[in-house]
């Protein structure tokens, strides 16, 4: 964020009334764009993108499951799915599904950036239940019971 602002500063001529700084803004881009190489080498490993991909899957299991109750139920997207658990909103359902359009393979990469800059306190706008971290214990659910499953098919193999 604060790299974003320094390089607008720079490139709009920021609050000085001498106009754009071609070099300044472009030295602050460069060290940007190397802060961002470090972050992904950082944290693109393979046991970060299996989670990742297993935060996918299971979210998407889990939000898809509350809708289909929240159908079921009679209830609209906008009411309550359950006593413990609200199904989203449907400006919640657009902003994610915009996000996830956009972003497919990495969006588990952008999610904590946005709660970062956004607040947490803002998460109900945008990030539904099933994949913020109120939702961990019922995203570990269906993980376990899909590791249940693959490992009676592998012992009924034979």
């Amino acid at each position: 964020m604060a790299a974003c602002r320094g390089i607008g500063d720079a490139l709009l001529g920021g609050e000085s009334s001498s106009g754009p700084r071609w070099g300044e803004g472009w030295r602050q881009m460069g060290s940007a764009g190397s802060a961002g190489v470090k972050l992904v080498t950082r944290w693109a490993t393979p046991s970060n993108l299996r989670d990742g991909w297993e935060w996918t899957v299971d979210g998407s299991v889990v939000l898809l499951r509350d809708l289909s109750r929240a159908r079921k139920a009679g209830v609209g997207v906008q009411g309550e799915g359950g006593a413990d658990q609200e199904v989203p909103s449907l400006t919640c359902l657009l902003w994610f599904g915009m996000l996830v359009l956009n972003t497919v393979p990495i969006t588990f990469l952008f999610v904590p950036l946005l709660r970062a800059a956004l607040g947490q306190h803002r998460d109900s706008i945008w990030l539904p239940d099933a994949f913020s971290p109120a939702g961990y214990p019922r995203r570990a659910a269906v993980r376990r019971l899909r590791r249940q499953r693959r490992n009676h098919r592998r012992n009924h193999r034979t």
